[in-house]
């Protein structure tokens, strides 16, 4: 499979050397970039590596104050200068629980999936706001399912082509057409 221009005009992108282990959920393809369609000029190569190891939490928004009426599992990030119960917390990742709010600094590898966006997301603590995380290293389980759980992969569509979706996903290849 292929794509081009996705840097600029003449530059080829080809997909080979798939390893897909459902049972440890990973896969890992490499791209080569070429400055031909017949693949003689070869520029670069990289292994694009994912996993699912994590479920990252669901975080509703990214607020000063708690909310008033939270329900049981609701998540927020809490902003700077944050008051009542998470007063003290600033920038931090806070949970409704039965016992009240459980605040901790941050998610696992900071990711986190962001409802506001829908997507993947960190908190940039030094800007102070909520930024889509690099798809390369997301690890979410539900994620992984969606996209390369087994009757995904062989079930309506290949392996091929869900490394494509994946692919478009990376910064740089979102305009990456069909070649």
């Amino acid at each position: 499979m292929g794509l081009k221009n996705y840097i600029k005009d003449n530059i080829y992108v080809c997909i080979d050397d798939m390893r897909y282990v459902k049972n440890n959920k990973f896969f890992s393809y490499f791209i080569h970039v070429f400055m031909d369609q017949e693949k003689k000029n070869h520029l670069f190569s990289k292994e694009i590596k994912t996993t699912a190891r994590h479920y990252y939490p669901r975080v509703l928004g990214f607020e000063q104050d708690p909310p008033v009426n939270p329900t049981v599992g609701d998540t927020y990030y809490s902003k700077a200068q944050a008051t009542g119960a998470w007063k003290g917390r600033d920038l931090a990742l806070a949970k409704y629980t039965e016992q009240g709010w459980h605040v901790w600094n941050d998610a696992i590898d900071g990711i986190v999936y962001y409802k506001p966006l829908e997507s993947f997301c960190r908190l940039d603590k030094e800007r102070q706001e909520i930024v889509k995380a690099n798809p390369e290293h997301i690890r979410d389980i539900e994620w992984w399912n969606s996209m390369f759980a087994p009757e995904v992969v062989f079930g309506s569509s290949t392996l091929y082509r869900q490394a494509y979706l994946f692919l478009k996903q990376l910064p740089g290849f979102e305009n990456a057409v069909d070649c």
